[in-house]
């Protein structure tokens, strides 16, 4: 939630003129909204061990962090700004592959 309200903030600000911070907002919002839907579909089958945070998730979380904390900080249009746009497209694709790393794994156990 705390990520997701600041990815709202970035974009519906005057830096929400990036692409890539819009883009990158949508996938990460999208993806934690599956995912916890499939956590709760799987707790409910009693397979919650099945999607539990991995590795992968963490370096997700950890880079949004570090992203987030610089487009927070520093002037729109700065290089800062475009190293944190780069961690936000990073940890977009982390996203990406983690929530299909996770889909994957639910797959396996439900069919």
């Amino acid at each position: 939630l705390l990520v997701a309200t600041a990815l709202i903030a970035l974009v519906s600000s005057a830096a929400g003129r990036s692409a890539v911070v819009a883009a990158s907002a949508m996938v990460v919002i999208a993806r934690e909204i599956a995912i916890s839907a499939l956590r709760e579909w799987m707790a409910l089958r009693g397979r919650a061990e099945t999607v539990k945070v991995g590795f992968v998730g963490k370096v997700k979380t950890t880079a949004q962090m570090i992203a987030l904390t610089i487009l927070l900080a520093v002037e729109h249009g700065t290089r800062a700004w475009r190293v944190g746009e780069c961690g936000l497209a990073g940890a977009a694709a982390l996203t990406v592959y983690s929530a299909c790393g996770y889909f994957a794994a639910a797959l396996r156990r439900t069919s």
